[in-house]
């Protein structure tokens, strides 16, 4: 399998689902039946994305971060476009972010 190489909107948008999650699920008791539900609404809510993904939310319950591995997107980019991302790149080195948009705040 091949990388996927990610727009920095794409990556925004999944930081943004991440912290929704961390939200929604941080007065929950973690308990499997609450990890299952994270996973199940992670794995939703990155296929809305436009990703098939894995998660795996068991480190939760040590204390540490899930997990998520994108595997492929749901519908395939047939050309990637390499000015936009050189565009990202250059804007957030202007800014000193990691990538474009990071300092922006979650939607």
């Amino acid at each position: 399998m091949g990388s996927l190489n990610l727009q920095d909107d794409e990556i925004r948008k999944i930081r943004d689902l991440q912290l929704r999650l961390n939200n929604l699920f941080s007065q929950r008791p973690r308990t499997e039946k609450v990890i299952d539900e994270i996973e199940k609404e992670a794995v939703e809510g990155l296929y809305r994305l436009g990703f098939v993904a894995h998660v795996d939310a068991f480190p939760i319950l040590q204390g540490e971060q899930i997990t998520i591995t994108l595997l492929e997107r749901a519908i395939p980019v047939t050309e990637f476009d390499h000015e936009r991302k050189q565009y990202d790149v250059l804007k957030a080195r202007e800014k000193g972010e990691a990538f474009h948009g990071e300092s922006e705040t979650p939607t």
